[in-house]
Order: C-alpha cells, then structure tokens, then sequence
C-alpha cells in the first residue's frame, strides 16, 4: 500500500483527507514543518500532501527539502491552498510542486489527483517510453499512436499539435484541464503569455482541441 505524508495543521482537513484516501493508502500526517522533516527523515514516502500555511513555517519550506534531497526528489508533491492564490502556486510549480488542491475541495477530484500523480511516478520510475489508458497507447520515442479495438490495434496519424494535447490528457489522466490550459498545452507554454497571442484568433489550435477530443470521444463510444 502507498504511504502518504499529510503536512497539515487543520485537525478538520487531516480528518477529510484521511476520510478521502485511508481505503486506499496508508497515510501518515504531520502538523507542521518540524513534525514533516522528522517524519521524512524516518520514513520512505510515496507522495507527500501539503498546505500551504503552516504554524511553524510554511508548505514551500517542506517541499524545497523535499525537491533537493537526492532521496526524494521524485516523490510527487500535491499542495493544499485557498481560492485566488495564484502567486503562491506559481512559486510552488517552481520550486517543484507537482499539483495543486484548492481548499474546499471535492473528494473525488482529491483522489483522481492523488491516482494520477502516482501513476505518473511509477511509470517514471520504470523508464517506460509509452503512455497508455483506455485502449490508447502512445510511443513517446516514435511518436506514433496507436488505439486497440474488439483485439485489434491500429497506428492513427496526428498532428502535432493533437500529439501534443493527446499525451498531455494522457499523462494528466483524472484531472480537469481548463480551456485555457489546454491551448497552452497546443500553443506550447512559451509562447502562451506573449502579448500578440490571441486565443480568438488561433483557430488551429481550438481545431486541434476540438479534434482531439473528437478521436478521443469515438474510442470510448464507437459508432
């Protein structure tokens, strides 16, 4: 069974995410940073839950030790925040947060989140090259698609563009992805702030949106 370390101070939030995921994992909490650390210190975890606000510090503390010990480096981190906190996820995608939870949050979208990051890790681990859910399966070194149906497997031919969004979804598998994250996955993340970009203008990437899950919506309902 996977360990998770729940870092949180709120004896209400421990008892709904302990609620949530104790079926499934063995989780382990710990109220603050000095309590984390030593806890971490003890113990091999395979994913770490954390807020934000701490009373002896703060979440990002934890996930910096976290992020630069060669020991745990590849354990993924979720951390836990309020509503219209952006700046303070933006600092911890940096310093090497894997997602975010908004408090209050939905159960379900806690453990899609939680499955997700740690399948994500495992096959990280394994050195897998292909992503696979649902009958798709993606070459990550070929590039090529395929789909399996009623025992047979067929290469399917992708733009880039819907390549690109189609490993997204799959590697995301379990989370809701915006319209806007969307096209940042087909426009590429770089190019998604610059001031000429205009979304109602980039017809070819909501086309490629719109396609991909065009394909995606005929595997799971096939005419």
């Amino acid at each position: 069974m996977d360990k998770i370390l729940l870092i949180e101070d709120s004896s209400e939030y421990q008892m709904l995410v302990e609620e949530t995921l104790r079926a499934e994992y063995d989780i382990r909490t710990a109220g603050g940073v000095a309590l984390a650390l030593s806890e971490i210190e003890k113990t091999e975890f395979d994913l770490f839950i954390i807020d934000v606000g701490l009373p002896d510090g703060d979440g990002f503390q934890v996930c910096e030790k976290i992020k630069t010990n060669p020991k745990t480096s590849d354990v993924p981190v979720i951390f836990l925040t309020g509503q219209n906190e952006t700046d303070k996820k933006v600092h911890g995608f940096s310093i090497g947060a894997d997602d975010y939870v908004v408090k209050p949050f939905d159960p379900r979208e806690l453990k899609a989140r939680v499955s997700a990051r740690l399948r994500a890790a495992k096959q990280a681990a394994s050195g897998s090259n292909t992503l696979e859910a649902g009958g798709i399966r993606v070459d990550l070194i070929r590039q090529k698609t395929m789909i399996s149906m009623n025992q047979k497997t067929t290469e399917v031919d992708l733009s880039p563009i819907e390549l690109r969004l189609l490993i997204s979804l799959l590697s995301r598998e379990g989370q809701v992805l915006t319209r806007g994250e969307l096209l940042k996955e087909a426009m590429h993340q770089e190019f998604c702030d610059h001031p000429y970009v205009n979304y109602d203008d980039d017809t070819e990437y909501y086309d490629a949106v719109r396609s991909t899950f065009e394909f995606m919506s005929h595997l799971i309902n096939p005419a």
